[in-house]
């Protein structure tokens, strides 16, 4: 494993890098060339946007839109158009997760209600469990964006 003050016998070659989200390993090294591997030490950063079901046609919709100009300003138009539809998405499809994680405890605790006056309803019990599962999937999301949030407050800007 590499570290932030490498040294080579033909020089030294700077690379900076944050050692609590990235770790470096040589590969190959010459007189002229240092090959390194890199693997992402932080992972799952957004793992609960990208596990939602139409999150990647939303960004392939709008990563397809025409723009015009040189390449690199067509990929900074084209980066800018999936920022925005992604804000209205995340926006739209999630709303806050907090409020989420409140309407699921609700219904949860209503069905846990109904069940407690009638426990031989089957119906009662199916509506329970998927009251149960629905609250417990939202609470994972909760905790998903709360990782993402201190990973972010961690890294810095």
């Amino acid at each position: 494993m590499l570290h932030n003050y490498e040294d080579h016998s033909g020089g030294r070659i700077w690379v900076l890098w944050n050692g609590a989200a990235i770790q470096m390993h040589s590969v190959k090294t010459t007189s002229q060339l240092i090959h390194l591997d890199c693997t992402e030490l932080i992972s799952g950063k957004v793992s609960h946007l990208t596990a939602h079901s139409t999150f990647y046609s939303t960004v392939q919709s709008a990563w397809n839109s025409d723009v015009q100009g040189t390449p690199l300003f067509v990929l900074c138009q084209k980066l800018r158009v999936v920022k925005a539809a992604l804000k209205v998405w995340n926006r739209d499809d999630f709303g806050t997760i907090h409020h989420r994680v409140q309407c699921a405890a609700s219904v949860l605790h209503v069905a846990q209600l109904n069940l407690s006056t009638d426990p031989m309803n089957n119906e009662y019990g199916k509506r329970e469990k998927q009251a149960r599962e629905d609250y417990l999937h939202s609470l994972r999301m909760e905790a998903s964006y709360a990782k993402q949030l201190a990973k972010q407050h961690c890294l810095g800007p």
